[in-house]
């Protein structure tokens, strides 16, 4: 479902809040009875939030004006107005206090309203390699709030992001991982902003990152904390090639009042999760599979835990490897639980004499491996990525 399908639900006569539009809100006043919140009035996000460059008169006039001006909590802001839905597009990411903000937005939905959030799966953004957020590290602000955000989120957002913003090349696993080990400034930026953890990071940046399954669990455990009391009206993962996954949360106050319905709707996420993680196994496997049968012949590239790991894997699935391969001046065994061990030269010379179609499990850790993964596909061999 796309992001026009899940605002089409969303009624046109009804009161709705729009968190943070700023030049491009998903709803128009022209259609909805719709109005605008942002913690900077218009003026403030021009001049605060949009680059010198970008500037200019007709820039200003593509800005949103504000209605509400959240300095404090958004309760407070609308001055005791309700709405029947709150429509959040790339914004929960950016909010130091996560459970409070959900808190803050239940309090002011109507009752069975309907809470529309559109959120970055870090998995296809400049967040790839980001640790997911867990749910207990949102509790620690929300407990904690006069510590400010939490040291370790500052460094992994400094330490870790990728420059690369392309779905589409996540998507492919196309995206090199190379500049996070070599920027050697990359390391001293984050030290410092981890000493100073109290300042704030970027707008640009995200204090908490998620999957979609990830974000599931938050939910899920936001429940079982009884520190969030909504249900779970739609879900939908990521589209193919996009970067973003949809959830609607709905206010029920059943769900706070009564621990039956509580129970019910955290066995619902569960399931949604098993559901969704049951389909990639068995989707993984499959490809797994289809990669085997493909191929004449079968090598393990790497014999340390991961390799050793990978063959276990593939006897349990009933496919023989032909050996392991390792990278020349690599100190290496003749054989390891019987299987011959190659060098990458003797590999190659190997491929050349038996005309045979060859598939390679790489079994390297990330740092060793696009390197390999190169060199294997110069010399035309077929690449299965980690199976771990």
């Amino acid at each position: 479902m796309s992001r026009e399908q899940i605002l089409k639900t969303i009624d046109q006569k009804k009161p709705v809040l729009e968190i943070g539009p700023l030049y491009n809100p998903l709803l128009s006043k022209d259609q909805y009875n719709v109005y605008y919140a942002d913690i900077r009035s218009k003026d403030e996000l021009y001049n605060d939030y949009i680059p010198q460059e970008d500037r200019s008169e007709d820039f200003y006039k593509q800005l949103t004006s504000i209605d509400y001006i959240i300095t404090d909590t958004y309760e407070q802001a609308v001055n005791g107005k309700s709405f029947s839905a709150i429509v959040s597009c790339h914004v929960l990411e950016h909010i130091p206090d996560i459970i409070g903000h959900l808190i803050d937005l239940y309090n002011i939905l109507d009752e069975g309203g309907s809470l529309v959030l559109i959120i970055p799966d870090k998995r296809y953004t400049f967040d790839h390699y980001r640790e997911v957020t867990p749910f207990r590290e949102a509790m620690e602000v929300y407990l904690n709030p006069e510590s400010g955000i939490l040291p370790r989120l500052v460094h992994d957002c400094s330490f870790n992001y990728h420059s690369c913003n392309n779905p589409v090349l996540y998507h492919s696993n196309l995206v090199p991982i190379d500049e996070l080990y070599w920027d050697e400034m990359r390391h001293q930026t984050a030290t410092e902003n981890y000493i100073s953890a109290k300042k704030a990071l970027p707008v640009t940046n995200h204090y908490w990152v998620f999957t979609y399954l990830s974000f599931i669990a938050f939910i899920r455990d936001g429940l079982r904390s009884k520190m969030l009391h909504y249900s779970c009206r739609y879900n939908a993962p990521p589209e193919l090639c996009g970067n973003e996954f949809y959830i609607v949360l709905k206010k029920d106050r059943s769900i706070r009042d009564n621990d039956d319905a509580r129970f019910s709707e955290i066995i619902k996420l569960q399931e949604i999760i098993d559901i969704q993680e049951g389909f990639s196994k068995k989707e993984e496997l499959n490809l797994l599979y289809d990669f085997c049968v493909k191929h004449e012949s079968l090598f393990i590239y790497g014999v340390g835990e991961i390799g050793l790991n990978t063959q276990i894997t593939l006897v349990d699935m009933g496919v023989s490897v032909d050996g392991f391969v390792v990278s020349d001046g690599h100190i290496k065994a003749s054989s390891i639980n019987g299987y011959p061990v190659y060098c990458f030269s003797e590999f190659l010379e190997l491929q050349r004499d038996n005309h045979t179609s060859t598939g390679i499990f790489i079994a390297l850790n990330a740092k060793n491996r696009a390197e390999v993964v190169e060199s294997l596909r110069i010399n035309n061999c077929t690449v299965y990525q980690n199976i771990y």
